[in-house]
């Protein structure tokens, strides 16, 4: 009974690590493709630029992170 105890909890610990970092690396990818498209922009084209880089470039998987949580 020991044993299926601490396994449980290294279990609920890896997904709450897991949904942790896919959360962050949601997070570090949008950023890498803001910085590079914010390099690709040049002079007239700012403004176009700088509205299109202000939404979110892709939605962080909330819910997946949710369910990895919850399980």
């Amino acid at each position: 009974m020991l044993f299926l105890k601490y396994l449980l909890m290294f279990t609920g610990a890896v997904l709450f690590g897991t949904a942790a970092g896919l959360i962050g690396y949601d997070i570090y990818l949008a950023a890498q493709l803001r910085r590079l498209l914010g390099r690709a922009a040049t002079g007239g084209a700012g403004s176009e630029t700088s509205s299109i880089l202000r939404r979110p470039l892709r939605p962080v998987r909330w819910g997946l992170a949710q369910r990895l949580a919850a399980i």
